[in-house]
Parts: structure tokens; C-alpha cells; sequence
């Protein structure tokens, strides 16, 4: 990525006009229904100029900041490509004045899935279902020194990188290899994640265990082969969609 992915400016322009959370919208789209059953009530039941105002007036504040909004928010607010409630929507699950950190992060992210996994989307948009916190508090923090003192993950290198510079690297004797028995590409990079990141919660380490536990009931192994067997098919599901653009 480039230096501009990370600036805090274009962070927010993009979370704010290419991000499109869809749980987000259905609670909005529901929202502004409500509020014209309401004022089309309202209008009927009163009919006056006055509680008409009253009424327009009460429907700007559910929608609009009013004057303690921060210069910041006020300038993305009057952005010509968005509107407040959309401001609003985001602002519910990313402080868009708050710590530069996860702006910056999810920013870039934004910038990099515009040009991988989301290319096909009509006005470089990024769908998804909803957004949820990833609390580093809840995972283990290991470095690359330690990973690779105490071999969970291990690369072999090709002889041919040292000497003309071709040749592919490929994963060594570890930890890693050991366990890694998955039938797809996607379950083996979630397998790496997950020995990356070991969870701290317990609870979150029970219902892993739990869910380890059901594939390895004797009245599971043949709901677990036929898995196997179709898991083997499943290829790189964002590559495929990369090759069909």
C-alpha cells in the first residue's frame, strides 16, 4: 500500500464513502420508514402549520448533529458524496473523531480490499455483512523471533533463490505442519491465523474446544467424511473471482 492508504483524511473519506455495512442500511432503511408512517400520521392527526414545523424540527435532530459537533465531523457531515445519517451509521461502530489508530487501519484495509477480494464492485465500493472489533486483549501477542524459536511455523528456502533468484519457498518442518491436516486453501490460512493469534479468553477456548470435539464423536465421522470430501473441491474463493473479472 501506499503512504496515502494511511492518511487520516482519505481514511475517513473512504470508510465514509465506499464502505457499505449492510446490517447498517436495513436499520436505517427501517428507520426512515418509521419516521414517514410517524409524520404522516403526525400530519393527519394535527394538520397545523405549527406542529408540522415542530415535527420537521424533531426529525432533523434524529438525523443531524447539532452545534457541539466537532469541526471534523461538521466538514464530513457537509461532504458532497455523503450524507449525516450515513455519517451517523458509521460513527455506531468506528469513532470517526476518536484514536487515529483504527481509522487509519481500516482506511487501508478498505484500500486494499478495493483492489483484491472487492475489484468486481460497481464504484470500487466494499459490502459486507457487519463490521465486529477485533479486541487485541482477546489474543496472544507472539513476535516472528518467537514463532520461529519455537518452530511453529518454519520456511524452506529454495536453492535457487541464493544463486539466479527464481525458485518458491515453501513451508519447513513445524509445529504448523504437524497439525495441519485441512482439505482447502481457506483452512489452512485460518489455521495459520489461528496459530498466530492464540485466543486468552477462556470462554473462547471452550467453545473452540467444544466445536473440536463434535468432529471427533464417532457418530459425526460420517457427516465429517463427506465434509472432507467436499472441502477438498473449494478453491481459492478470491483468486477465482480475480481470474472471472
Amino acid at each position: 500500500l501506499k503512504s496515502a492508504a494511511f492518511d487520516l483524511r482519505n481514511c475517513r473519506t473512504t470508510i465514509l464513502t465506499k464502505l457499505r455495512v449492510l446490517t447498517l442500511l436495513r436499520n436505517h432503511q427501517d428507520g426512515r420508514t418509521g419516521a414517514g408512517a410517524d409524520a404522516e400520521d403526525g400530519i393527519g392527526m394535527v394538520g397545523t402549520e405549527s406542529n408540522y414545523q415542530q415535527h420537521q424540527q424533531h426529525q432533523q435532530q434524529r438525523y443531524f448533529p447539532n452545534s457541539t459537533t466537532t469541526a471534523a465531523a461538521a466538514h464530513h457531515l457537509h461532504h458532497p458524496h455523503h450524507n449525516p445519517s450515513t455519517y451517523h451509521a458509521i460513527s455506531s461502530i468506528i469513532d470517526l473523531n476518536g484514536s487515529p489508530a483504527p481509522i487509519k487501519a481500516l482506511g487501508a484495509l478498505l484500500h486494499h480490499l478495493q483492489s483484491t477480494t472487492f475489484r468486481l464492485e460497481e464504484g470500487s465500493t466494499v459490502t459486507v455483512n457487519s463490521i465486529r472489533h477485533a479486541h487485541s486483549s482477546r489474543y496472544m501477542r507472539i513476535d516472528a523471533s518467537t514463532l520461529s524459536s519455537l518452530h511453529i511455523f518454519a520456511t524452506d528456502h529454495h536453492p535457487l533463490i541464493a544463486s539466479k533468484g527464481r525458485g518458491k519457498d515453501k513451508e519447513g518442518f513445524s509445529l504448523f505442519t504437524l497439525l495441519d491436516r485441512t482439505k482447502s486453501r481457506m483452512g489452512r490460512g485460518r489455521l495459520r491465523q489461528i496459530m498466530m493469534q492464540p485466543l486468552l479468553d477462556p470462554d473462547a477456548i471452550r467453545t473452540r474446544y467444544d466445536g473440536i470435539d463434535l468432529f471427533l464423536r464417532s457418530e459425526c465421522q460420517s457427516a465429517v467424511g463427506t465434509v472432507l470430501t467436499l472441502l477438498t473441491k473449494v478453491g481459492g474463493v478470491d483468486k477465482i473471482l480475480l481470474r472471472m473479472q
